[in-house]
């Protein structure tokens, strides 16, 4: 149901009248009073705790509000206007269905992490007002999880959130990716997480502009075609599971050498090419992971099982802290090599009439054998 352009915006005025607007207080007055002192609920959906310090914040007191199964957005409104000119560390909505979140819900509040789950959300901006007013420069992780939001929607106006490192819009109805979304905005976003969703479609250079992103979740997705201009080149994990892809561009991780890990497990693909994989493998921290694929183990595998000396007898190599490559997968054909962990394949074993190429044990990285 489509939301009127005259009930968007959040009454504020209302809250004044209603004597629940708290007037933006010095620093000086909120140490005066504890954080949550101000915060009333007598409905009893939301509360306000004060926390000791957590994985993802060192600091002690921390003011967090959850609020549970609410159907009203006034009721929000008006339960959060007294923390208005104070701080909130983190603020959870879940199993609520207020419809919508309002530009301006935030607005003189100091929230760091705002996390939605399980509250179907049809907008998070008013008109053609930027989402998320006054968020600008504290808020650092934000979680839509399990929100239905689509597609459709403008995540472009969230390009403002110049303090946000964690993005994350798993588990929801996002078919298609567009580059718009990240263009030249969220230069400190460091996690992008969008696994679960229904993607099929990512526009092609829809993440190139993230170039801090660290982390790009794309798995439970239903992506069958990508393109290297898609990625920016900093990557260090990479998640591509559970998507419908049987192959890779050649190319597609070209200068992505700080790749440590790439998830391809429950996939359809067949082999592992040297014009797709070569570009990474001199990152000796690199980790690849590909179960549950129809790996073809034959001749296009020689090239990676030559790096797989099975064994190390020279004591300095023992002594040797242990980084190396590892690849995580199973032959699924010929018969003969079925089920057989690809670390524990030989130029011997593969069913292939041309021998492999010589080389010196010497020059070969290591990787563990398969347990």
């Amino acid at each position: 149901m489509s939301i009127p352009i005259s009930n968007w915006r959040i009454p504020l005025t209302l809250a004044a009248i209603l004597g629940c607007w708290a007037p933006w207080r010095s620093p000086s007055a909120e140490a005066a009073s504890p954080p949550c002192d101000a915060f009333d609920d007598m409905q009893g959906l939301c509360r306000c705790t004060l926390q000791e310090k957590t994985p993802t914040n060192d600091s002690h007191n921390q003011v967090w509000v959850t609020c549970i199964n609410v159907t009203s957005l006034e009721h929000l409104s008006l339960v959060l206007s007294p923390m208005r000119g104070r701080r909130i560390d983190k603020f959870q909505l879940g199993l609520s269905t207020v419809g919508y979140v309002p530009s301006n819900l935030f607005l003189d509040i100091a929230v760091q992490d705002l996390q939605f789950w399980d509250s179907p959300l049809s907008t998070f901006v008013l008109g053609d007002e930027r989402a998320f007013l006054g968020l600008e420069s504290t808020l650092r992780w934000l979680s839509m999880r399990r929100c239905r939001l689509n597609s459709s929607l403008p995540f472009q106006r969230m390009g403002h959130l110049h303090a946000l490192e964690t993005l994350d819009l798993s588990f929801n109805e996002l078919t298609v990716i567009r580059e718009s979304w990240f263009r030249n905005s969220l230069n400190g976003l460091r996690s992008l997480l969008l696994r679960g969703n229904r993607i099929g479609l990512v526009e092609s250079r829809a993440f190139a502009g993230l170039l801090r992103l660290y982390q790009l979740d794309l798995a439970q997705n239903n992506l069958k075609h990508l393109k290297r201009s898609m990625f920016p080149s900093g990557l260090f994990f990479l998640d591509l599971s559970d998507n419908k892809l049987s192959f890779l561009t050649p190319g597609l991780l070209d200068g992505m050498t700080n790749l440590r890990r790439v998830y391809l497990n429950g996939n359809r693909v067949t082999t592992l090419a040297q014009d797709v994989w070569a570009a990474i493998w001199s990152n000796p921290k690199l980790g690849v992971e590909i179960l549950g694929n129809p790996l073809v183990c034959d001749c296009s595998l020689q090239w990676i099982v030559m790096l797989f000396p099975r064994r190390c007898f020279s004591q300095d190599c023992q002594r040797a802290v242990p980084e190396y490559r590892q690849l995580d997968g199973r032959c699924n054909s010929p018969p003969s090599v079925a089920g057989l962990h690809l670390s524990q394949m030989t130029c011997d074993s593969l069913p292939c009439d041309t021998p492999c190429p010589k080389l010196e044990p010497n020059d070969l990285p290591l990787l563990p054998d398969a347990a």
